[in-house]
């Protein structure tokens, strides 16, 4: 049967790492396309959504009259300054992934900087509905276990003016960092118990003057968990439903 499909260069149906527009409003509305938008038997965009061109932050728990602000990163240091020996050269590279950014836009603690201004400022944000805040946490949860390193969050936060961000009676707290697996982990105690009451229960006990981080955020170091039974691992749970529902599709004469 022949081919519907045609062969062409790449660079004729699309841009290559495209430059980012010149001016762009904030507000400006965008078409954000997650993988489970496109269709895998059509070959186009099924479901697109459309989106402000600035979020306010990559996850947010709204709980009561407190907001956890989340900021998810990937970013990991480059193993070669890791091991060199070189301060400055690991500097850069937390300043750049995690503090100010670069060229492309703002990156982790300027990031925040910005979110809770647009907060505290009124700003309309999407899926926000307007409400009193009473405090602001910022959360950092990255994949790079070098930023569990004690006085990583210390030096975060020396970057991180939270007085230029007081209005009103809104406080915000300190940068917490998480680090990607323990944050799974604790899902199910979240939703138990709330991030913000984790949060600061685990401020109190473990962050000194300089906001310091003396033990990595986990469920053990979290001293009103300490005699509270784990909750169910969802995570767990849909692994192995879904593992149970490929075995039944691909084998059903053995199930």
């Amino acid at each position: 049967m022949k081919s519907l499909w045609r062969h062409v260069p790449l660079s004729e149906v699309c841009d290559i790492n495209p430059k980012e527009p010149g001016s762009t409003n904030p507000l400006d509305t965008v078409t954000f396309v997650p993988m489970s938008a496109v269709s895998d038997t059509e070959g186009r965009i099924a479901a697109p959504v459309l989106k402000p061109y600035t979020e306010v932050c990559d996850g947010l728990f709204v709980e009561y009259e407190y907001l956890v602000l989340c900021e998810y990163k990937s970013s990991v240091l480059r193993s070669d300054s890791k091991l060199s020996g070189k301060k400055n050269d690991v500097l850069e590279q937390i300043d750049e992934k995690f503090v100010v950014g670069d060229s492309k836009g703002r990156k982790g603690v300027a990031q925040f900087a910005e979110s809770i201004r647009r907060i505290l400022q009124g700003d309309a944000i999407m899926g926000l509905e307007p409400r009193k805040v009473r405090m602001i946490f910022p959360v950092m949860i990255c994949l790079e276990h070098a930023m569990l390193c004690q006085g990583m969050s210390g030096y975060l936060n020396e970057r991180f003016d939270r007085d230029n961000l007081k209005t009103g009676s809104t406080k915000v707290t300190p940068i917490f960092i998480i680090d990607v697996e323990h944050f799974e982990e604790i899902m199910p105690s979240i939703r138990d118990h709330n991030f913000s009451a984790l949060l600061c229960d685990y401020y109190q006990t473990h962050m000194r003057r300089g906001h310091d981080q003396l033990v990595p955020f986990r469920r053990h170091n979290i001293p009103m968990l300490k005699d509270a039974p784990e909750g169910d691992d969802h995570k767990e749970k849909e692994f192995r439903r879904f593992f149970e529902e490929l075995g039944v599709s691909l084998f059903p004469d053995h199930v």
